[in-house]
């Protein structure tokens, strides 16, 4: 797991800018502290994508409606989730999994290279 590396060269880099006496040091540690914060960020949003806990919670319509929702917010395009009506049978992990990341990846290249607006 990525996050406690990263969670521990963050409270390092703390550590070091609040201990500098030099300014110019102390600004390269924030910006480096800052960049490591960011980076946690995005490793934490790239496995929730590939991962979504809700996925395995309340199952694969409640995670494509919820990635539908956000995907049209930062994309400014109407997505519309249909429900094929399952009749509340969960399907395999691994099969949830793999709809999940087609509909990602099919809303991903709409976008790009079909220049859906819709």
């Amino acid at each position: 797991m990525t996050s406690p590396p990263l969670t521990s060269q963050i409270a390092a880099l703390s550590a070091l800018e609040n201990q500098s006496d030099d300014d110019h040091t102390r600004q390269r540690l924030a910006a480096l502290r800052q960049q490591t914060e960011q980076t946690l960020a995005e490793v934490h949003d790239l496995a929730v994508a590939l991962r979504p806990s809700v996925l395995d919670d309340v199952g694969l319509l409640a995670a494509l409606q919820r990635h539908c929702q956000v995907f049209a917010r930062r994309s400014g395009v109407e997505v519309a989730c249909v429900d094929l009506d399952l009749d509340g049978e969960r399907l395999p992990a691994e099969v949830e999994l793999t709809v999940y990341r087609v509909v990602q990846e099919a809303l991903t290249k709409g976008i790009r290279h079909g220049k859906a607006a819709r």
